[in-house]
C-alpha cells in the first residue's frame, strides 16, 4: 500500500510539472563558437536529463569494469572457500568413522584450498593420530598452541598424548596452562586433579577443589568430601614434622567428613601421640556412633590398655553403647567375652547372626566350640561353613571391585581416587572337580581341612588397619 501511494504521488508531481511547464513554455539560446542554438525552455530540460541519465550509465559501465577482475577473484575465492569447508566436513566425518585414507585425503585438500586455517590444523592433528603418526600430530598441536584461538585446543591435543604415553610429568605441566586458559571448564580442571593426587600435590589439589567450588564446578557435598580427602592425606605428611599443625588439620579433614572413618582414627592417632588420651577416646566414640568398624575397638583398646581380658569388657562395653544395635556392637563384645573366656556371654552376642552367618561369625563360634567344649568335630565344622559364608566387610573399590585391607586415595589396581568404601564383598563360591570311581565329577568344597588354623588359612581376611 505504501508502495502504490509513494507511485501515486511520483506521477502527480510529474504532472504538475509537465502542466506547469505547458502553461510557461519561455525560450532559452546558446551561442557558442560563432553558433546560436534557441529552443524552448522545456526542449532544454530533457536534454539535460537525457545528459545526465547518459552521464550515469557511462559511470556504472565505468565502476563494472573497474571491479570486474576483483569480483572475479572474490568468486574463486568463495568457490575455495566453499570447497574447503566441504573437504573439513568430510574430513572430520572420515575421523569419527575411523577412514584413515579419506581423513588425510580430506585433510590435506582443506589445509590446501583453506590457507591453514585453525579447524584445518585440528583435522590434520586428527587425522594424524589415526594414522598412527603421533610426532606429525605433535607438531600440529604444537602450532595450534601458539595460536591464542586455538591454545586450549593445542594443549588438549599434546595433553592426551601425554597420558597416552604415560608421561605424567609433562601431562601434569600442560594441564596447568590448560586450567589457566580456561579455568571454568570440566575437562580442564577434572584433568589436573586427577594428575595432582596422582602425584601426591595434596596442597595444590585442596587449592584447585577451592576453586572448582567457587567456580561452581563442584557440588558442596563432593566439595566438601574431596576436601576432607585432601587434608587426611596432608595431616599424614605433617605428622611427620608438625604434630600441632597435622592435628588441626585432620580435625579439618573430619569436620568436613564426619563419617570418614580413615581421619577418625588418625585424628585419634595424633591425639593419643600429644598424650591427650580423653580426646582421643571421645573422637573414637563419636566415630563408632557414626560408621562402625572393626579395627576402631582395638585402637579404642590401645589408648588405656586393661590389666587383663576381663578389665577390658567395660571398655569395649563403653564404646559399644555408642551405637548399641549395629551388629559391629555385638561382634565386639562377642570377641572381649571370647577373650575373657565367659562362653556364655560370648555365645549370646553371636546367636542372632547363626541363621546366616559371616565368615567371622563362624570363625568366632569355631574357637566357642573349641576353647568351651573342647568339641574339635563342631569346630571344623563352623569352619568349614567359611567357605560359603557371608565375607566380612573389606575396602572394596566401586571402579574395579579391588579388595584391600586398608584405605587409601587411590586404588593400587586401577588408581581411582576415593573410590574404596567399606562394606561386604560380593561373595564367590571356589570350586573344584574330583574324579568319581567311574569317571564322573563330584563338586567338592575348596576349602576342607582338620584344624581351625588350616581351613581359616586362604579364606580369613585379617583385620583391617588405617
Amino acid at each position: 500500500m505504501y508502495q502504490i501511494l509513494k507511485y501515486l504521488a511520483v506521477i502527480i508531481l510529474l504532472v504538475a510539472g509537465a502542466v506547469w511547464l505547458a502553461d510557461n513554455p519561455g525560450s532559452a539560446s546558446l551561442d557558442w563558437g560563432g553558433y546560436r542554438v534557441e529552443a524552448p525552455f522545456s526542449v532544454l530540460l530533457i536534454a539535460l536529463i537525457l545528459f545526465g541519465v547518459i552521464c550515469a550509465l557511462l559511470y556504472r559501465v565505468w565502476l563494472f569494469l573497474r571491479r570486474t577482475p576483483g569480483l572475479i577473484g572474490e568468486s574463486r575465492r568463495e568457490s575455495r572457500r566453499r570447497k574447503g569447508y566441504l573437504a573439513l566436513t568430510r574430513g572430520m566425518v572420515a575421523v569419527a568413522a575411523g577412514d584413515v585414507n579419506e581423513a588425510e585425503k580430506n585433510a590435506k585438500q582443506a589445509e590446501n584450498l583453506l590457507s591453514d586455517p585453525p579447524l584445518t590444523m585440528l583435522l590434520s592433528a586428527q587425522a594424524a593420530q589415526l594414522a598412527g603418526d603421533e610426532t606429525a600430530a605433535e607438531k600440529y598441536f604444537e602450532a595450534m598452541a601458539e595460536k591464542p584461538e586455538m591454545a586450549f585446543l593445542g594443549l588438549k591435543g599434546r595433553l592426551t598424548q601425554a597420558l597416552k604415553q604415560n608421561d605424567k610429568d609433562t601431562a601434569l605441566s600442560l594441564a596447568r596452562r590448560a586450567h589457566k586458559l580456561s579455568p571454568k571448564t570440566d575437562w580442564a580442571n577434572d584433568t589436573l586433579f586427577d594428575l595432582l593426587v596422582h602425584k601426591e600435590q595434596w596442597t595444590e589439589a585442596e587449592a584447585l577443589v577451592r576453586a572448582a567450588l567457587k567456580n561452581k564446578l563442584l557440588q558442596p557435598s563432593d566439595a566438601n568430601r574431596r576436601l576432607a580427602l585432601l587434608l587426611h592425606e596432608q595431616a599424614k605428611i605433617q605428622g611427620q614434622d608438625n604434630n600441632k599443625l597435622a592435628l588441626k588439620t585432620a580435625r579439618k579433614a573430619l569436620d568436613l567428613a564426619p563419617s570418614f572413618i580413615p581421619a577418625g582414627r588418625h585424628l585419634a592417632k595424633i591425639l593419643i601421640q600429644a598424650k591427650r588420651l580423653n580426646k582421643a577416646e571421645e573422637t573414637l566414640e563419636e566415630l563408632w556412633a557414626k560408621a562402625p568398624q572393626a579395627p576402631i575397638v582395638n585402637q579404642y583398646l590401645s589408648i588405656r590398655p586393661a590389666e587383663n581380658d576381663i578389665l577390658a569388657i567395660p571398655k569395649v562395653e563403653r564404646l559399644a553403647n555408642f551405637n548399641t544395635t549395629h551388629e559391629e556392637s555385638a561382634f565386639a563384645r562377642a570377641e572381649a567375652a571370647l577373650k575373657a573366656k565367659l562362653w556364655g556371654e560370648a555365645r549370646k552376642y553371636l546367636e542372632p547372626f547363626l541363621a546366616a552367618p559371616s565368615i567371622r561369625v563362624c570363625r568366632l563360634m569355631a574357637e566357642l566350640e573349641e576353647e568351651e567344649n573342647q568339641d574339635m568335630a563342631k569346630s571344623r565344622e563352623w569352619l568349614r561353613k567359611t567357605s560359603s559364608a557371608t565375607p566380612d566387610p573389606v575396602w572394596v573399590c566401586q571402579s574395579c571391585g579391588n579388595m584391600v585391607n586398608d584405605w587409601s586415595p587411590l586404588c593400587s589396581k586401577c588408581q581411582s581416587f576415593d573410590s574404596l568404601e567399606w562394606h561386604i564383598p560380593p561373595s564367590v563360591l571356589h570350586l573344584e572337580k574330583a574324579p568319581t570311581a567311574k569317571g564322573s565329577t563330584t563338586t567338592l568344597p575348596a576349602t576342607t581341612g582338620a584344624s581351625r588354623q588350616e581351613v581359616t588359612q586362604g579364606v580369613d581376611v585379617a583385620p583391617p588397619g588405617e
